[in-house]
């Protein structure tokens, strides 16, 4: 899937390059401290690419706002990334133990629907897989969005989609007007689908990249991230705030 974004005072073309990086990649390499988690950074960067084409692709249908689900598996995801990069092969253990812990759930959600379409034994026999192995328990906590994020704009970020994804007073007051009390069809809700796929994806490809035996990208990111600073500082001349204090690149 592509798409040419040359709008968003170039978030689009940022986005667009982003997207582009890593299909060129034809073998995934990591360091040294990352042999065991090849698979989650992957996946977990997968995730965060996909989801972002998925969430302009609704934008363009006209579903934008109805994207915060996929807005918020953008954002848990980015941050997981961030996350595997500081701690390495030690998340691959909080990973384990919190597959073991799901299946468990759902074993007992089966159990009580009477649901006989998944096998039960199939579920134990993974349980019991983990749970025969030592694994170190001190950061199981670590499975929690709130223990790898600490962030507190990107916890206000995923707070509101969270808001918007849920059953919530929030969801339901996004298709309503007040003053004039009036019922809408479409939410009313403002969403820069384009910049907040170009933020996440620029923060997840920044921590996938660090992961890397050979860091292919250096050149291309430095580039990338002065180009999104930019944007923002424009963004925000716009919007009559001050160019935001970057620190060191």
């Amino acid at each position: 899937m592509h798409h040419e974004h040359v709008n968003d005072d170039d978030f689009g073309s940022i986005l667009d390059e982003l997207l582009g990086l890593y299909p060129t990649m034809t073998t995934l390499r990591l360091r040294s401290g990352y042999g065991k988690t090849p698979h989650l950074a992957h996946g977990w960067y997968q995730r965060v690419r996909r989801s972002c084409e998925a969430i302009i692709g609704l934008e363009e249908l006209g579903y934008g706002p109805e994207a915060a689900p996929i807005r918020r598996t953008i954002i848990e995801h980015a941050v997981a990334l961030r996350w595997l990069a500081k701690e390495g092969n030690a998340v691959v253990d909080v990973m384990a133990l919190e597959h073991a812990s799901r299946g468990k759930r759902i074993q007992k959600a089966l159990k009580e629907a009477n649901w006989t379409a998944v096998d039960p034994n199939q579920i134990q026999t993974v349980i019991d897989e983990i749970e025969n192995k030592t694994w170190d328990h001190t950061k199981s906590e670590f499975k929690h969005f709130t223990k790898q994020n600490d962030d507190p704009g990107v916890l206000l970020a995923y707070l509101a989609e969270v808001g918007r994804a849920h059953a919530t007073y929030e969801s339901a007051m996004d298709y309503m007007n007040l003053e004039p009390p009036q019922l809408l069809e479409e939410s009313r809700a403002q969403i820069d689908s384009i910049k907040v796929a170009a933020d996440f994806l620029l923060d997840a490809t920044n921590s996938f990249h660090s992961m890397l035996k050979v860091p292919v990208w250096t050149i291309t990111l430095s580039g990338l991230t002065a180009r999104w600073r930019a944007a923002n500082d424009r963004l925000r001349d716009q919007q009559g705030l001050p160019s935001a204090n970057w620190g060191s690149p």
